[in-house]
């Protein structure tokens, strides 16, 4: 889980500035010019237009950027939930063929050894539980992270904008 925590923690600001480093370059470069009116008469109302126009745009890009900063915080803690799911299963399973290896091995013993063949199984079963149990918390939040992002998405496309449905990486 730390190394995972390290990773995002890199990760995270790093998209994060890849994104403005992006976006501000899409930027326009040529020099805005602003006509202050000397003996010209006031600026054309086509001029207030293009400047209000460009104002509008430049706030619908700003909410784009916010909505985008929130769903990439949201993603990653539904990919980190998701994580520590496939970790929990992982730890599971790996469980699971050590009893069968273990049950397969111990077949032939002579029932003397009943009484310490049961404690090994009452541990098993044990570590068992406890594994299903990590198992069942893991999946609790991956089913909560992801109910917030899909939150998040219908906010987001509820204000025209549009977001992956799933993770990036495939």
């Amino acid at each position: 889980g730390s190394e995972m925590n390290q990773v995002g923690s890199v990760y995270i600001p790093t998209l994060f500035i890849l994104c403005l480093l992006f976006f501000s370059s899409c930027g326009e470069r040529k020099k805005q010019q602003v006509s202050w009116g000397g003996g010209q008469g006031s600026a054309t109302d086509q001029e207030s237009e293009d400047l209000n126009a460009h104002i509008l745009a430049l706030e619908r890009q700003r909410n784009a950027l916010q909505y985008e900063l929130q769903w990439l915080g949201a993603r990653a803690k539904v990919a980190r939930a998701e994580m520590e799911l496939n970790l929990a299963l992982s730890a599971e399973k790996r469980l699971m063929a050590e009893i069968r290896r273990f049950s397969d091995k111990n077949q032939g013993f002579a029932s003397s050894d009943e009484l310490r063949s049961k404690q090994y199984q009452i541990s098993w079963d044990a570590k068992l539980e406890a594994r299903s149990k990590e198992v069942t918390k893991a999946r609790a939040q991956v089913n909560l992270f992801s109910r917030e992002l899909n939150e998040l998405r219908f906010e987001i496309s509820k204000n025209g904008f549009s977001s992956p449905a799933k993770g990036l990486v495939k």
